[in-house]
């Protein structure tokens, strides 16, 4: 099988985190333009995003429509509900090598974050959440 390779095209999804305890984050990812869907954990998280992401590229052709980047403005959109512990802006650029690369934001609150692969996300994740 060939792995999935995506490029010139950002996919991006707002992630609200309304907990983690001991390395378990439960919250609400949403795309846009294919709507919102819960997680219980992090494999959840990560497997829940994988399909979106793809079903978003696949319906979107090459493009995907642009998130709102201020604060309040996901609420007040009805885009996604803010989450209970934090919300996270997630663009992922390319997947390549069955992984993602691309940059995490946590908008107020810390710079873009690049990360290379799954693993770098869930370091960068794990580092803001545990701040959060």
């Amino acid at each position: 099988m060939l792995a999935q390779r995506w490029t010139n095209e950002a996919v991006k999804t707002v992630v609200c985190a309304d907990s983690y305890d001991k390395g378990v984050l439960t919250g609400r990812v949403y795309v846009p333009g294919h709507g919102i869907t819960s997680f219980d954990s992090l494999s959840e998280f990560i497997l829940h995003i994988e399909a979106l992401v793809g079903r978003a590229h696949e319906a979107a052709g090459t493009t995907v429509s642009e998130l709102l980047h201020q604060g309040d403005e996901y609420a007040a959109a009805g885009l996604c509900h803010r989450g209970r512990l934090a919300t996270f802006e997630l663009q992922i650029l390319f997947h390549q090598h069955n992984s993602w690369q691309g940059i995490l934001n946590w908008p107020g609150k810390k710079p873009e974050q690049p990360f290379r692969s799954v693993l770098e996300l869930i370091e960068l994740l794990d580092s803001m959440l545990r701040q959060a």
